[in-house]
């Protein structure tokens, strides 16, 4: 592969280097740089309308293309994100009132209620944004159907940014889909103002999915069988049990359950054999292309328009574009050109998981597999079968590993005989899955199409669940930073390069950064065990904080967070990947004595700092002169007036948990604003981190 080759590449690169620069760069930059490039691109349509350094110009035609894309993705990514980020830094909720909300794609069932995007029409401004309304469950939120008009009179307000260090980032992740609020709406807070039954392509897809899985469910289909292949088949992995997601997971093969390539291409090659008779009609030829594109992206909208399906079906219209043309398609040409168009179409895409991890593994397949499958060739026709299968494996998780640990912090061990396996079995349940779908009109063959289905998925998770178990089928708490990914990758292509080019210059090359990751790994290991920090976390309704003493963890509990881990996960673990911890849980009202440590009764002193935890359950007594102390955290609504509290204590410092109501919490605040105390609301500001008092 010879990048000089593909053209596209010119202007691609550029267009993503600006969607990038846009995505990072501070706005105060962003405004000084679009002037920039605009005055840039005056004075060169006056040189070129003038005739001026024409000549010149013609010579430098790869840094105006380069320019012209490198503003196009710039431009692009600026004005999506501004257009929603504009009212993510504003105190006040800029919509309240009554106002009325389009709803723009079919709603989801969630657990207690149905989510539903909408975009927002008010009086006050101009602009229209998306929101996600968060709708109480009941018979009326559930019959609602893409177009229909809403009122409602709660007021919208932007996601929050992330409470915890290294959580997973809830506002970045709706500012990338061009969400600007969010809003819970019971009941009684909205009403149904207009129902649209004109047709559309997203109603009638979602109205087709809804059919299909009946039709499955009528067809013998129930509990974990029925969610498998709705997620399988139709995308619809909102009936999933999380148990069954984190089995597939652990065996590697959790993509199956998207809707990705792979189900596009069983699609394709299935419409590609029923359609075969046209290419015997030279005339006819353009109408099964046709037919072929339309079914594909008719698939594409059924599954819900996920970016790996996005990537699949715009690359098979390429295919189909370039079978109609009786031209042999590159599918690095497809590639490539599939990446641009999508990201035209929306910038942002470039951030999403499954938008990268999907390129990711085409392109590791398409590079890697050819040379994987010729280190070795087996006599017999099976054996070729499943070392074809063994490589495209091992090519497409090399690829995509190292990005999968930057994300996810795991990597499943046993991902070749999961692959070997269920791969190979997805296929058979898809194509049964079709032709349950194909045999409804005979409730018999059916019911015997969905009796062999059921057995199917059964098999296929009977093997994900004996892999799940096996001794160490997952290595878990795997951290990279973002420069040790890209090492990584840049280790992985030189090495391939050198092995097929056999150049001493690229071997030297990928030794000399392998140098350099070692030297990475080695200064984040000393950088871990010279940490010395406490972290209040915010958590809801619960008191979590996290003592780190030279890469020894203690995690200090109240009483309702040693109840349930169930907030571990979400909101302390990644941060505990990221610095190499796995901390041992603590009561706060037992004793701990560990080196710089020590906890006893709610008294704890730390890296020469001191700290009480106020609850409830404290009886406090004045003392003369008072206990000196550095912070003073308040776990709930001890409801103790702070005249009180500065008999016993004297200190600098007051941290007010998330379980302290809003009205103990505003007492509380202005009581120390009376007496200029330094006050820090954890619901409020997030989590807080200090140092060593040494």
């Amino acid at each position: 592969m010879k990048l000089s080759n593909y053209p596209i590449l010119r202007g691609l690169v550029p267009y993503i280097l600006g969607v990038f620069l846009a995505y990072f760069s501070p706005s105060f930059f962003i405004k000084h740089l679009i002037f920039f490039l605009l005055s840039l691109y005056v004075f060169l349509a006056i040189f070129l309308l003038t005739g001026i350094v024409f000549h010149s110009l013609l010579k430098m035609a790869h840094v105006v293309f380069f320019f012209l894309f490198f503003s196009l993705g710039f431009i692009l990514s600026y004005e999506k994100i501004s257009g929603v980020s504009i009212f993510y830094h504003q105190e006040n909720a800029p919509f309240s009132g009554k106002m009325a909300a389009r709803v723009l794609a079919p709603p989801v069932k969630k657990e207690k209620s149905v989510r539903v995007l909408a975009k927002i029409f008010s009086n006050d401004i101009s602009v229209q944004p998306c929101a996600l309304l968060y709708i109480q469950d009941d018979s009326s939120a559930r019959a609602l159907a893409a177009g229909d008009l809403l009122l409602f009179n709660t007021p919208l307000r932007p996601p929050s940014p992330p409470r915890n260090p290294d959580a997973f980032d809830y506002r970045s992740n709706l500012l990338r889909k061009g969400v600007a609020f969010t809003a819970y709406l019971d009941s009684r807070s909205w009403i149904l103002l207009h129902h649209d039954s004109r047709y559309s392509l997203i109603r009638a897809a979602a109205a087709l999915q809804s059919r299909f899985s009946g039709l499955f469910a009528s067809s013998g289909l129930s509990g974990p069988e029925y969610s498998v292949i709705t997620a399988l088949l139709l995308g619809n992995d909102e009936t999933m049990d999380s148990d069954l997601k984190a089995g597939y997971a652990a065996a590697g093969v959790s993509h199956i359950l998207c809707v990705s390539g792979m189900h596009v291409g069983i699609i394709f090659m299935i419409l590609n054999f029923l359609l075969k008779p046209l290419d015997y009609f030279r005339r006819l030829r353009y109408l099964k292309s046709v037919l072929l594109i339309c079914a594909v992206w008719f698939y594409a909208a059924l599954t819900g328009l996920g970016p790996s399906v996005q990537r699949s079906a715009t690359m098979f219209t390429f295919m189909a574009v370039g079978g109609m043309l009786r031209r042999n398609v590159n599918v690095f040409h497809s590639l490539f050109a599939s990446m641009f168009v999508l990201l035209i179409v929306n910038p942002l895409l470039i951030f999403e998981i499954g938008f990268e991890m999907s390129y990711l593994a085409v392109f590791g397949i398409v590079v890697f597999q050819p040379r994987l499958v010729a280190l070795f060739s087996p006599k017999l026709r099976i054996g070729r079968y499943f070392w074809e299968l063994i490589c495209v494996s091992v090519a497409a998780q090399l690829a995509t590993f190292p990005l999968s640990v930057y994300y996810f912090s795991q990597f499943p061990n046993y991902f070749l005989l999961s692959n070997l396996s269920v791969m190979s079995l997805s296929f058979v349940v898809i194509i049964t899955g079709v032709a349950v779908l194909a045999l409804s009109w005979w409730p018999a063959a059916a019911g015997a199409a969905g009796w062999l289905l059921s057995h199917e998925i059964q098999l296929m998770n009977g093997i994900i669940s004996f892999i799940s178990t096996l001794p160490c089928s997952v290595t878990e708490r795997l951290s990279f930073t973002i420069i040790q990914t890209l090492l990584i990758y840049g280790i992985i292509i030189l090495f391939f390069l050198s092995f097929i080019r056999k150049n001493k210059i690229l071997k030297y090359s990928y030794l000399s950064l392998s140098i350099v990751l070692l030297s990475s790994f080695a200064v984040s290991r000393f950088q871990r065990f010279s940490r010395q920090e406490i972290t209040f976390y915010s958590v809801d309704r619960r008191t979590v904080v996290g003592v780190n003493q030279h890469g020894k963890g203690f995690l200090l509990l109240d009483s309702s967070a040693l109840a349930t881990s169930d907030w571990y996960d979400f909101h302390v673990k990644k941060h505990e990947i990221r610095q190499g911890l796995s901390s041992e849980f603590v009561a706060l009202d037992s004793s701990l004595r560990e080196g710089d440590i020590y906890l006893k009764d709610h008294f704890l002193c730390f890296g020469g700092r001191s700290f009480y935890f106020l609850s409830r359950k404290s009886r406090l007594y004045p003392a003369s002169p008072p206990l000196h102390l550095d912070c003073l955290f308040v776990q709930d609504n001890a409801g103790i007036p702070l005249g009180r509290l500065l008999e016993t204590f004297e200190f600098k410092q007051v941290i007010i948990g998330n379980a302290v109501s809003y009205y103990h919490e505003k007492r509380l605040l202005d009581s120390c604003e009376a007496r200029k105390i330094p006050v820090y609301s954890l619901r409020e500001n997030g989590y807080l981190t200090l140092k060593p008092d040494i």
